[in-house]
């Protein structure tokens, strides 16, 4: 069966600037956002997970989210644990599952609320 390409990653790619746009300009709520750098566009809430979740099945939510860190408290940029539970409410619920129970829906809410989103 052939790959059906819509365009879909192509799109937010470019609306992340990966590559560099070279013509045109890419508007979020009315803010051209053309130009700007990734982490920028992170902070105001646009990103892209990728295909194949790239989490640590055989760890806990909990562990995939601190792992990276090195701390079970502070997670970079300023999310703590408690943020990102609060922000993405499905995790609180999963903190002592593993990553290989997880639905794929769970697994990329997991993927997103990751500090560096890979293992």
């Amino acid at each position: 069966m052939e790959k059906v390409k819509d365009g879909k990653t192509t799109t937010l790619c470019s609306i992340l600037n990966l590559p560099p746009i070279r013509s045109g300009k890419i508007r979020y709520n009315g803010v051209n956002v053309s130009k700007k750098r990734t982490s920028t566009l992170a902070n105001i809430g646009i990103g892209l997970v990728r295909e194949g979740k790239r989490i640590f099945a055989g760890l806990t939510v909990l562990e995939n989210l601190t792992i990276v860190t090195g701390s079970k408290r502070d997670v970079k940029d300023g999310w703590t644990i408690e943020k990102i539970f609060n922000a993405i409410l499905m995790l609180k619920g999963l903190a002592n599952r593993k990553g290989e129970t997880l639905s794929g829906g769970e697994q990329q809410a997991l993927a997103i609320a990751r500090p560096d989103g890979k293992p």
